[in-house]
């Protein structure tokens, strides 16, 4: 996994504001669409990871950002938040488990805490 990098607060936002995922066919497939254009609609595969690029930025979606998402998440947080808390996690050098998502996420925000 290289060229990780966590979202911003603000790309976070964006990204919640713009796209919408949605479970289909007995979580088979995720169905991802924009909310400024509902028939603008992408479908892809629950056994792996996919993209989203937009003007602002690129997003990876990984496999095990969208099982944690499915298993435990779906009904509380975006994929995008729970790849996002992933990714902040594999940058600060952390290690992933249950736990240390679940504290990401609960965080709310991106910004590093200062001493």
């Amino acid at each position: 996994m290289s060229n990780i990098r966590a979202l911003t607060d603000e790309d976070i936002y964006y990204f919640n504001k713009k796209y919408k995922f949605e479970l289909i066919e007995n979580n088979k497939y995720i169905l991802v669409y924009c909310s400024n254009y509902p028939n603008r609609k992408t479908i892809h595969s629950v056994d792996s990871g996919f993209s989203i690029s937009t003007n602002r930025r690129k997003l990876k979606i990984s496999k095990k950002a969208i099982d944690l998402w499915i298993e435990k998440y779906k009904d509380k947080y975006t994929l995008a938040e729970v790849q996002n808390a992933l990714s902040s996690l594999i940058v600060t050098y952390q290690n992933i488990s249950d736990e240390s998502v679940d504290s990401q996420l609960a965080r709310k925000t991106n910004k590093i805490k200062e001493i």
